[in-house]
């Protein structure tokens, strides 16, 4: 199988090649730019056109751009780097274990998020608002993170402790 693929105009004039790791990617791009599109024109008020999308930027005032420019584009934009950052972090943690298996869930950090979250609701669910919960999700993430990196140290530092 090639490891290249070449893409030429129908005059033979313009030709591209591409690597398959480089096809794959723009590939990849290419259909989260057509799930962003799509994810605009859903729930609610459909944007019927590009064209329309593209004029929208440019009024001020109306109910499509305030739509389009207060509400869907900036949690899409979230949802894609969110997405992204939770496949960098699965990464990290797959590296500093050596194990392509290795998942929060395995380890005990979703336990340590689940358990910080319960505290919350045990002793501070009335009085303090419901936003500060993730918070101490976080920090129980973070607490059971490091008490597996302390209980994997011995005789000092080392990445393989933890595999």
């Amino acid at each position: 199988m090639a490891k290249t693929y070449t893409v030429r105009s129908k005059g033979g004039r313009i030709s591209f090649q591409f690597s398959k790791r480089t096809f794959l990617i723009l590939l990849l791009l290419t259909a989260i730019a057509f799930l962003f599109i799509y994810s605009q024109s859903q729930y609610g008020k459909p944007v019927h056109s590009a064209g329309r999308c593209a004029a929208s930027f440019n009024r001020s005032g109306e109910g499509e751009t305030f739509v389009l420019n207060t509400l869907r584009i900036p949690r899409t934009l979230l949802a894609v780097l969110v997405g992204a950052a939770l496949a960098v972090s699965g990464l990290i943690l797959q590296g500093l274990i050596r194990n392509p298996l290795a998942s929060p869930d395995i380890i005990g950090i979703t336990s340590g998020a689940s358990f910080g979250a319960i505290m919350f609701i045990v002793f501070w669910m009335g009085t303090v608002p419901i936003a500060y919960q993730s918070l101490w999700a976080i920090a129980g993430a973070f607490a059971v993170s490091c008490l597996i990196y302390l209980l994997s140290w011995k005789k000092g530092s080392s990445r393989s402790h933890l595999s």
